[in-house]
């Protein structure tokens, strides 16, 4: 793998998280946070770190 395809796999996983977490909140809303919201940003923020892991595992020699 090289640079340009780390960060290809980076930028992938940080827009993935992007989309997946603006779509669960309002960012104008007045509204507690509930603690399933909570939850589900915690899963997504796993999911990208984990994609983070694994594209940097797959770079390193």
């Amino acid at each position: 793998m090289t640079k340009q395809e780390l960060d290809e796999r980076l930028t992938k996983a940080l827009e993935s998280y992007k989309t997946d977490t603006l779509a669960m909140s309002d960012p104008y809303g007045k509204r507690p946070v509930t603690d399933g919201e909570l939850y589900e940003f915690a899963r997504q923020t796993f999911y990208a770190l984990h994609e983070f892991k694994t594209a940097i595992l797959e770079y390193l020699p």
